[in-house]
């Protein structure tokens, strides 16, 4: 099977994508328009710039079409707007089109009637026109986007183990079918920016982390600067995106200490992160002068709802957690077969199993021959960036009702990769 792996690697990820993209677009069609997890809101600040509107002020209390995204960072929603204002695409109708069920039952599964969250009619039936037409183009950006995160993934654990192509295959192909991956990625959500933003950040670094390049640094200047574009889009996609900027920090750091460069090293920081800055620093600055708050988060939890959620109220909702990671749709009420959540909870379990099994493996033969091979520093530095992310996660769903694992997705690669090791040692150990 390597051998084979190794003559026609592209070909399998040339597969993998297009697996990817057929199951992609697949949803992106079948799915009603709005019935994906505020949808209906994202799409809401989209055609305000779509049409011409600026920024919103938010205001705690004032009904909107976009309610809390107006306080997202706006990248993802002035990418469609600007998309919509060059090819004139058609939003006359949208209102028309979507007339919310005010009897919707969000976030309860248990009820079997009132699950979609707006009235659909015939006009949204193929062929699609107007409105109805432009939120499907829409979602065919998303689709791109969600092409972009398992493309760079592959791309990436293919560079930092070019001896283990399954690795990226097998990581790839875990996005590929995660069903909430591919629910979210062909749906209208900022989501779709930030993951394949995250995505192409850990691409770059691993480029970083491979090519030396000459001594006077000349090739790393076009590297820094992609990566300091890649952090300001990820930072203008959706705050998650910032959890990316200390690990790009600690790995430049400790690139300048392996090359023993540590002036050009510190100017490689200095460009990235200026250049970071410059691109979305402004963002932060308007919520500062608008909200006395850089992130804007006091008066978005003032919008979405607060709370104090204690170690044991978070404890409670994990298993909610874990089965939005792989699965839970409409405005998070409506499940798959309890016994689908049940294999992918045994599934894991033991991938997390394998995982143990071959880091203690690894531990124990460095302590005995005392050498520590890039290995660990590769896994150190991946599961560092989900360390991160998970404890930014934690600290946004103790202040508001957040637990949902698709807002992992943004390291969707190094945990997809991690599964697919862990399971390949167990899979070995049976064989």
């Amino acid at each position: 099977m390597k051998p084979l792996l190794n003559q026609n690697v592209r070909s399998w990820r040339i597969l993998v994508l297009l697996l990817y993209l057929t199951l992609a677009l697949l949803h992106s069609a079948a799915n009603p328009l709005f019935e994906c997890p505020d949808e209906t809101w994202h799409i809401g600040m989209a055609a305000r710039l779509a049409q011409g509107g600026s920024l919103p002020v938010q205001r705690p209390g004032e009904d909107t079409p976009w309610r809390q995204e107006g306080n997202q960072p706006p990248l993802y929603y002035a990418l469609l707007g600007g998309l919509t204002r060059l090819f004139r695409l058609p939003l006359d109708d949208l209102d028309a089109v979507c007339v919310l069920n005010s009897h919707a039952s969000s976030g309860d599964a248990s009820r079997i009637a009132n699950r979609n969250q707006v009235l659909h009619s015939p006009a949204e039936a193929f062929p699609w026109r107007g409105a109805v037409l432009t939120l499907h183009l829409w979602r065919l950006v998303s689709v791109a986007l969600g092409l972009l995160t398992v493309w760079a993934t592959v791309n990436s654990v293919r560079l930092l183990f070019p001896d283990r192509p399954i690795w990226a295959l097998g990581s790839g192909l875990l996005i590929a079918v995660n069903p909430m991956f591919l629910f979210i990625t062909a749906s209208v959500n900022n989501d779709n920016l930030v993951n394949a933003a995250t995505a192409t950040g850990l691409w770059l670094m691993a480029l970083r982390f491979r090519y030396r390049g000459d001594r006077e640094g000349r090739p790393y200047r076009v590297q820094a600067v992609l990566l300091g574009l890649t952090l300001g889009a990820a930072a203008l996609a959706k705050l998650s995106g910032l959890t990316l900027w200390p690990v790009a920090l600690a790995l430049l750091l400790c690139l300048a200490w392996r090359e023993r460069q540590w002036r050009r090293g510190l100017l490689e920081m200095a460009l990235v992160f200026a250049i970071a800055l410059a691109l979305c620093g402004w963002w932060f600055w308007r919520n500062w002068a608008l909200y006395r708050d850089p992130f804007g988060l006091s008066v978005m939890l003032d919008i979405v709802g607060r709370r104090r959620a204690t170690a044991a109220d978070l404890l409670g909702e994990f298993q909610g957690f874990r089965w939005a990671f792989w699965g839970v749709f409409g405005w998070m009420n409506v499940l798959m077969p309890v016994w689908a959540y049940r294999a992918l909870d045994v599934w894991t379990a033991l991938a997390a199993l394998g995982l143990l099994i071959r880091t203690g493996r690894g531990l124990a033969r460095a302590l005995r021959t005392r050498t520590w091979g890039e290995e660990w520093a590769i896994g150190l530095g991946l599961l560092g960036y989900v360390a991160v992310l998970f404890v930014a996660f934690l600290r946004w769903t103790a202040q508001t009702p957040a637990s949902q694992g698709r807002l992992m997705f943004p390291a969707i690669g190094p945990i997809s990769l991690g599964l697919w090791v862990g399971w390949e040692q167990i899979a070995q150990g049976l064989a």
